[in-house]
């Protein structure tokens, strides 16, 4: 049979590199701990309709998972001023969209 051994040297370095693995694990556990953390305030706005169809069956879902989150929600099927209503997520059903916004399909 042969045996493998460390160098004196080779058990320092190894020390050292699992006190730095262990460092770096706790640094990542911490880290996405707190990213992972969906919290504060979201707005969005909607047409009436798409609100009650698409939004309103997953909100107890989405509230579930993210307690932490104070939704606002304003479903309004006006044309109102995006820019002013500072909503987070604006969804709009229309074939222009307005100078100094971005559409999507």
């Amino acid at each position: 049979t042969r045996r493998l051994a460390l160098t004196p040297a080779g058990e320092r370095l190894h020390a050292d590199l699992r006190g730095i693995l262990s460092a770096l694990d706790e640094a990542e556990r911490r880290v996405s701990g707190t990213s992972a953390l969906i919290a504060g305030p979201l707005r969005i706005t909607a047409p009436t309709s798409f609100g009650r169809m698409h939004i309103a069956p997953w909100l107890p879902r989405f509230l579930d998972d993210h307690p932490r989150v104070d939704l606002d929600i304003n479903l309004s099927d006006d044309f109102t001023d995006l820019i002013d209503t500072r909503a987070d997520l604006a969804i709009r059903i229309t074939a222009d969209p307005g100078p100094g916004l971005a559409a999507r399909r």
